[in-house]
């Protein structure tokens, strides 16, 4: 049956490369080949590293809202060990296709250093769910502050479609955590590899009690979001687009929804579709915004590729058990003797 499930699995992701390639390679054929080339050679080696060091600093930053959710349920990490942790999570989840999240790994890490489980993965998970919170706040902002200018440029709908997306998935979540069906339960536990779901909703709950540390934790996850916008402005302006920097802003939500459609892997072809749809309607040609998702893939293959290198260079330094961590899956968790017994005295 496992043997079965890794086959399918590995199917999907099969599938999944194949059509992000296949919408890739429509979208060149269609493209101006001799202009998309000479548009790509405008690209700087200087301007991909300065991007490249944006998203390396968002990777970093990140680590400190995580880490104070962590401490707040007593799962205490350094500063160092949570950026550590970050690093390991944005190499996984950038460079093995269809892998198990790097963020679920983290949250595995940490829990196994105190001992706490259900707490690391709530923290982890909240961390996620906020996140996407800002990103929701953010779209619903910009396109309530530029709003004529969106209808003018017919994105009314396609922005109105990505709100709805952000509302439908953050209802869903609150469900899984606070409905009590068996539905919940198995989807709860298979995305937390066997955390019991009551034990769960029950630290959650607890974290939203805490006012001061969700509003502090809300204003921190805004920074990664312009990071983000930074590096798609940089390489249009590159690029001599001419775009103003609010255009990225609204454009790193979009990005993020395209990224979670899971009909691609990591993005490739659904992301520059997308940015060629979006871009086109502030009057960017196809070869120029093809170009800027290029980079951007680029930006985070590079970006990840360095977290990975320090992530096995500092692995001896960084006081955490990381072996035996991967695959993780439910009968990896609960053979533990730590979440066996947690899960018994809960």
């Amino acid at each position: 049956m496992a043997q079965e499930n890794k086959s399918r699995r590995w199917l999907w992701v099969t599938l999944r490369l194949f059509i992000g390639l296949a919408l890739m390679g429509w979208l060149l054929h269609t493209c101006n080949s001799q202009e998309f080339l000479e548009v790509m050679r405008t690209l700087k080696p200087a301007v991909i590293m300065s991007a490249v060091l944006m998203a390396f600093s968002g990777v970093v930053f990140v680590a400190y809202p995580w880490r104070l959710l962590l401490k707040n349920a007593e799962v205490i990490l350094t500063g160092f060990q949570a950026v550590f942790l970050n690093l390991m999570a944005y190499a996984v989840n950038n460079l093995v296709p269809g892998g198990l999240g790097g963020d679920a790994l983290g949250a595995w890490v940490a829990g196994r250093k105190a001992g706490r489980y259900t707490e690391a993965f709530a923290a982890t998970l909240l961390d996620r769910w906020m996140s996407f919170l800002c990103l929701m706040s953010i779209t619903v902002v910009m396109t309530v502050w530029h709003w004529e200018e969106l209808c003018a440029r017919g994105l009314k709908h396609p922005l109105q479609g990505v709100i709805a997306f952000f509302v439908v998935l953050l209802a869903v979540s609150m469900l899984l955590f606070v409905g009590n069906l068996p539905i919940c339960q198995k989807i709860v536990q298979k995305m937390t590899a066997g955390v019991p779901l009551l034990r769960l909703s029950q630290v959650m709950i607890g974290f939203f009690k805490r006012r001061q540390l969700m509003a502090a934790c809300l204003l921190m996850f805004l920074v990664t979001p312009t990071l983000d916008a930074l590096v798609f402005y940089i390489l249009s302006e590159c690029l001599g687009l001419g775009l103003p920097f609010w255009v990225f802003v609204l454009m790193v939500p979009v990005m993020r929804v395209i990224h979670h459609i899971p009909v691609s892997v990591n993005a490739v072809g659904t992301q520059d579709a997308a940015c060629v749809f979006y871009l086109a309607a502030f009057g960017v040609g196809k070869p120029e915004a093809l170009t800027v998702s290029m980079g951007v893939h680029a930006v985070k293959l590079l970006t990840a590729c360095i977290c990975g290198g320090l992530y096995l260079l500092l692995a001896g330094r960084s006081g955490l058990e990381t072996k035996n961590c991967s695959p993780l899956s439910i009968k990896d968790i609960n053979s533990s003797p730590e979440m066996s017994g947690e899960i018994k005295d809960n």
